[in-house]
């Protein structure tokens, strides 16, 4: 049976990732969805598109006017309006770690503006967050000179 019509209200699940090369898990017990709390990914975008099964309704898009965290704006958009769930099992094997060399999240600059525009567009759509909006535009900025710092 369809996962979405046997819980109603799960519309939006994502799961980890793997980089190992070894097969997948098949034919394990499977494990309960999680909640995953909206503050937690206020704080880091932890979701990687090619891990995310949205339901069909309500109809969400990828805002194509944005180049960089496109992909967070949505999910910021999502969790505003219903709960995330994580499911806890890596159902996708990428072939390089996210935001690494060769891919258009290398560039960090550019994903931190893109990310301080997906919160500019929850405060937009979603007034109750404007009070948080100069907290997370200066998280923002602190996370890019961490990085900066560190590496």
């Amino acid at each position: 049976a369809d996962l979405f019509s046997r819980h109603p209200a799960v519309r939006f699940i994502f799961h980890p990732y793997t980089l190992e090369t070894k097969d997948l898990p098949v034919n394990v017990p499977l494990p309960p969805l999680q909640r995953f709390p909206f503050p937690k990914l206020l704080l880091r975008n932890t979701i990687a598109t090619p891990c995310v099964v949205m339901a069909r309704e309500p109809v969400m898009r990828f805002n194509e006017a944005m180049r960089y965290m496109e992909d967070y704006d949505l999910w910021l958009q999502a969790a505003a309006q219903y709960e995330l769930y994580r499911f806890p099992l890596p159902l996708t094997r990428l072939g390089r770690p996210v935001l690494s060399k060769g891919g258009q999240s290398s560039d960090r600059l550019a994903m931190r503006r893109g990310e301080r525009t997906a919160y500019r567009n929850l405060a937009a759509r979603q007034p109750k967050y404007r009070l948080l909006l100069p907290l997370l535009t200066g998280l923002s900025w602190l996370k890019h000179f961490w990085k900066q710092a560190t590496t």
